[in-house]
């Protein structure tokens, strides 16, 4: 008998048994296939698949391999990217097909999609070890480099005064500044689909600077050019005045936070952030000295000796933050960071990273769909759509003064009503709409006579039987909602238009569905919008 019969006559006495595999159980499995019976990852995937034993999202691929973690450390970046990409698409394409033929087998299409759907999960898996690999590849020793070959200036240390042991010598370590961060025409493209078209922006040294957009826009693709992870396809990226197209991720000492936090989950507190440092032949005082000062930075000095998968969500990615800045990088990159902890959490660590930016000072972008997080952290922003920036600026200029419709809706809440110019001078504008005349002061724009614009008008700037003279309109109000430190009336004018008013620190007294009102607007919070755009 062959091996492969072998250890199919094996897996089919399993599944005729009545015990229950388990995940574990399953990666097991598959590592013995690959490791004692010979097969490749493709015909051992394909043989539990088809006897309904899915490999599922916790499989190990280096683990089935029978690889360590010293071994995945000697390989280059091109054998890892080989390795991850081979062993997934083996899995993947062999899951897939045992799939669709175990659908005539008495299997309900429900039954039938989830298999489907468990292979395609496989995809989470492989790309969280991806991550795990791009910190490695991030933090590589710099040791083998010729000083020529450095690729930022080097100034005294932003965190701490530390000391490293090269070639047996104690000398003092110079951590390097942040740098200010040039893109020129930068363009990104996968296949068809262009990710990045040609953008262009000057982040400045020290800056907390934001990429907030929808899903899909182009933001985090960004973010990895950046790192060095994707190769632009045009365009010039410098750090200061270096130019950074052709330098490897480890050699641009740059810091990432990702949204998994991408631990070692086998290590302790103290070893997650002392990784990078061990790469670099600090010695170990220096290690030490680092860990102690950046736990105490991010308050986890009580967890230095924890196995790092015992932590909550929220303390994890503390370390994983701690572990960025323990290297002392030029460069911060955080990619959605908190999305994945919920809202106390994510207010706790906004203000933290908030503090621990003022402290060091480093250059920093963070990634982020919550517009909340962008305007209540970001010295500037950029707002993402489509691969383009449609606008930067400070948080106060993009929510109060927006571009177009899809910042001022992005940024905030607002109300849209359309009209067209009717008198346009010196800032002002008197503007027709279905219904009635509005008079603004917040004109931004330039608008030709009778040109149709659309007004943005934010919920906290509508008085409900305000004292405004101008711009009152009539109302029934159709719902309210009571939040405590706000109420939200939701308001119907001329039985076609709905706009949402904000009344903050209501009293005891509300209006209720039903009820008329009278709603005005101060002039100088319409602001009339170029609908081209």
């Amino acid at each position: 008998m062959s091996k492969r019969d072998e250890f199919i006559t094996i897996i089919r006495t399993l599944t005729m048994s009545s015990l229950t595999i388990t995940d574990k159980q399953r990666t097991r499995l598959l590592r013995q296939a690959v490791q004692d019976y010979g097969l490749s990852v493709e015909e051992a995937t394909e043989i539990l698949s088809n006897s309904g034993l899915v490999v599922g999202e916790e499989v190990n691929y280096f683990d089935v391999l029978g690889l360590s973690i010293e071994e995945i450390q000697s390989l280059n970046e091109g054998d890892i990217v080989d390795l991850v990409e081979n062993v997934h698409k083996q899995c993947y394409n062999a899951s897939l097909r045992a799939g669709a033929r175990v659908r005539p087998d008495g299997r309900t299409e429900e039954q039938w999609r989830n298999i489907l759907n468990q292979a395609r999960d496989t995809l989470k898996d492989i790309q969280k070890r991806q991550e795990y690999i791009t910190v490695y590849l991030s933090e590589k020793d710099l040791r083998h480099l010729p000083p020529s070959e450095n690729t930022v200036p080097k100034a005294e240390p932003e965190l701490s005064t530390t000391s490293a042991s090269i070639e047996g010598q104690e000398k003092a370590s110079s951590p390097t500044m942040s740098v200010s961060v040039q893109l020129k025409h930068i363009t990104k493209a996968f296949d068809t689909t262009l990710a990045v078209n040609d953008i262009s922006l000057t982040i400045e040294s020290g800056e907390l600077f934001f990429l907030l957009g929808p899903s899909g826009c182009g933001k985090s693709t960004l973010l990895r050019v950046i790192a060095g992870f994707y190769k632009p396809d045009t365009g010039k990226l410098l750090f200061d005045d270096k130019e950074m197209n052709k330098v490897p991720p480890h050699q641009r000492n740059t810091g990432m936070v990702f949204q998994n936090y991408a631990l070692w989950p086998h290590m302790t507190v103290a070893e997650n952030i002392e990784y990078g440092l061990r790469l670099r032949k600090l010695s170990n005082s220096t290690r030490n000295e680092k860990i102690t000062s950046v736990l105490e930075m991010v308050e986890m000095s009580e967890y230095r000796d924890r196995p790092v998968n015992t932590l909550s969500g929220g303390q994890q990615q503390r370390i994983a933050l701690a572990r960025a800045l323990v290297i002392e990088p030029s460069v911060l990159l955080l990619d959605e960071p908190l999305s994945n902890l919920d809202a106390a959490l994510r207010q706790n660590l906004r203000d933290e990273i908030k503090n621990i930016h003022r402290r060091t000072k480093i250059t920093t972008i963070y990634v982020t769909h919550d517009q909340v997080e962008a305007i209540s952290m970001a010295d500037r922003m950029a707002i993402m759509n489509d691969g383009v920036f449609v606008q930067v600026g400070t948080p106060r200029e993009i929510y109060q003064h927006p571009a177009d419709p899809f910042v001022a809706s992005f940024v905030g809440e607002t109300n849209f009503i359309s009209g067209n110019i009717k008198e346009n001078a010196d800032g002002k504008a008197t503007i027709e709409t279905p219904f009635g005349v509005l008079h603004t002061e917040s004109v931004f724009h330039d608008f030709t006579l009778g040109e149709e614009v659309c007004c943005s008008i934010r919920p906290e700037t509508i008085q409900l039987n305000g004292n405004i003279s101008s711009n009152k309109l009539t109302a029934k109000v159709d719902a309210v909602t009571y939040l405590g430190r706000v109420e939200e009336y939701a308001l119907i004018i001329s039985d076609t238009l709905k706009l949402k008013a904000i009344i903050h620190n209501p009293g005891t007294e509300t209006k209720k569905p039903g009820d008329t009102v009278n709603v005005s607007i101060s002039p100088d919070a319409i602001v009339p919008l170029p609908i081209n755009n």
